[in-house]
């Protein structure tokens, strides 16, 4: 029998080292790091690739939106010295106004994917199809091209879709949709949209160590 996808837990990150809504500090997201050892940490390609019955410890998902700079100069290096994998979604207007990340894409190990997170960070939820053909055809089309690797993730901006905005993301090349649902995800969802969970704010440690107790606590159910 195929084995499928293990439950998980995704988490979203988005500005590091940082005060402010989305962001958390440096002190604060080491920390998370650390409380995730006990946990096989992977980018959401991983997760989607490792069947249950070749995984050992439970997994956690890292993933980072918006392509910030603090994701490249504080983010990898930290990930790289604890052996972690994450996925990264940019949005292409970002990077068309970032070098270094341009620069940097094509280099990025196999442990850590890429996905799209629409052309210019829209709502897509009741966008019409001329939008739609930029914000995820041509999204995904230009990154592939920048990183010279085609991607078949896509994040929502702002969580928001819609049934007729999921059809033409498959169609424009996304088979993984992920959005923020603050839930654990299963390989039920894999076919749908995906759950994540935003970590966000000066509780953000307590917030992760929650979910995490949470998880622990879930018998699976298939």
């Amino acid at each position: 029998m195929v084995g499928v996808s293990p439950d998980a837990v995704i988490l979203c990150f988005h500005d590091i080292g940082r005060v402010g809504r989305y962001a958390i500090t440096f002190d604060t997201f080491s920390g998370i790091l650390d409380d995730l050892k006990p946990y096989e940490v992977v980018s959401a390609g991983e997760w989607l690739r490792t069947p249950d019955a070749n995984t050992t410890r439970k997994q956690v998902v890292l993933t980072f939106d918006d392509g910030y700079a603090s994701h490249r100069d504080i983010v990898l290096p930290e990930l790289r010295k604890r052996g972690y994998g994450a996925t990264f979604f940019f949005y292409n207007e970002q990077l068309l106004g970032d070098k270094k990340w341009r620069a940097a894409l094509k280099q990025l190990p196999a442990a850590y994917d890429i996905g799209s997170h629409s052309w210019s960070h829209s709502s897509l939820g009741e966008a019409p199809g001329a939008e739609l053909f930029r914000e995820l055809y041509l999204s995904r089309e230009h990154l592939a091209q920048l990183a010279g690797r085609p991607t078949q993730l896509f994040a929502w901006p702002y969580g928001s879709w819609s049934e007729p905005s999921a059809g033409a993301a498959r169609a424009a090349g996304f088979s993984y949709l992920f959005s923020v649902d603050y839930r654990v995800a299963r390989a039920a969802d894999i076919a749908k949209i995906i759950p994540r969970f935003t970590v966000m704010g000066s509780g953000s440690r307590e917030q992760v160590r929650s979910i995490l107790a949470e998880f622990e606590r879930r018998m699976p159910d298939r």
